[in-house]
């Protein structure tokens, strides 16, 4: 009676022994990438020159945008998002994106800014966006679709 119950066991050693270290490999190579770190300006950018204020760029009228100039380096261009009431999606990413996104767009060539949460944050901009302009966009990972979108004018 126990001769079997062993073999049975060796066996499922034996398989949980190559198959785990193999399930694990994979899930880490299938994982999502981590954010990028984007160089976040500090407490001071709140009192840097501010080049646009808008209280409704948006989609929808739930979002403060704020687009400020770095006085220490010329050309650089941050924006500050603060939303008025919470998102409620789940994680929500600011991505900048050249050309306007349209229904169901994935983030496919867009440029990843940071997580944007739902308390007021500042988020620096690609230097792209000072020669031809571009879309932010606020997208869902929970939902994997876009949340709002603004349009960048051109800011030569």
């Amino acid at each position: 009676m126990i001769q079997p119950l062993r073999r049975v066991h060796l066996f499922v050693a034996m398989t949980m022994t190559i198959t785990l270290p193999a399930i694990l490999v994979t899930a880490l190579a299938v994982r999502h990438p981590e954010l990028p770190s984007n160089p976040l300006p500090g407490d001071d950018m709140r009192h840097a020159p501010m080049v646009m204020q808008s209280a409704n760029p948006w989609n929808h009228g739930r979002i403060v945008t704020r687009l400020r100039s770095d006085p220490a380096s010329p050309g650089a261009l941050f924006v500050e998002l603060i939303p008025r009431k919470p998102f409620g999606a789940g994680e929500v990413l600011l991505y900048w994106s050249p050309d306007m996104p349209g229904p169901g767009a994935k983030p496919d060539g867009w440029r990843l800014l940071g997580l944007a949460g739902d308390a007021s944050r500042c988020f620096a901009l690609p230097p792209e966006v000072r020669r031809k302009g571009g879309h932010l966009v606020l997208y869902s990972l929970a939902r994997h679709e876009v949340i709002a979108e603004a349009e960048l004018v051109y800011l030569q």
